[in-house]
């Protein structure tokens, strides 16, 4: 799901879809595991060159499962 919500941001913000991003994020331990754990599967779907956790209210909100997740990309 957060592929694909990533994947829709990009389109929002008119990325080419050969752009390479680093996507940031913020959200609660248990999603947070969940994206660590599947790390090299987002990267590769939305050619991030950088998946990182920040400790802060980033640009976007989505919501993964119920739980709001702070999301902010931007063209490497």
């Amino acid at each position: 799901e957060f592929v694909s919500k990533v994947q829709n941001l990009r389109k929002t913000k008119d990325f080419d879809i050969a752009d390479r991003i680093i996507t940031s994020y913020n959200c609660d331990n248990e999603i947070k595991n969940a994206l660590e754990n599947n790390k090299e599967y987002i990267m590769g779907e939305t050619l991030s060159v950088e998946l990182k956790f920040e400790n802060n209210k980033l640009a976007e909100n989505i919501d993964i499962n119920g739980n709001e997740v702070s999301v902010n990309i931007a063209k490497k």
